[in-house]
């Protein structure tokens, strides 16, 4: 078994988030895992974090981390069907 690394860090508290379906979100906890060698992915995946913080998550970045994460485009256009479905993004931000 390859050895794992990861990186963590702890969001908690702030302004709880609804989200479109009406669930809501009062805090997160992120932990990141990679095999050896492909720590970059953390990086990559915080850049896209970063960068929607800027225009609200859409389905470009939906698609770049599903990229990185290594998902085929069947499998994120069925992903992003469903978050239309969910309402779980505004019609202005997504779709």
């Amino acid at each position: 078994m390859q050895s794992q690394h990861g990186d963590c860090r702890r969001k908690a508290g702030g302004v709880p988030l609804q989200l479109g379906d009406g669930s809501v979100i009062e805090g997160q906890r992120e932990v990141c895992y990679t095999r050896k060698g492909e720590e970059w992915h953390i990086q990559a995946w915080k850049l896209i974090s970063a960068a929607s913080r800027k225009s609200g998550w859409n389905e470009s970045f939906e698609r770049l981390e599903g990229m990185l994460f290594g998902y085929e485009d069947w499998q994120m256009e069925w992903w992003i069907a469903r978050i239309r479905e969910r309402k779980l993004f505004s019609a202005k931000k997504f779709g």
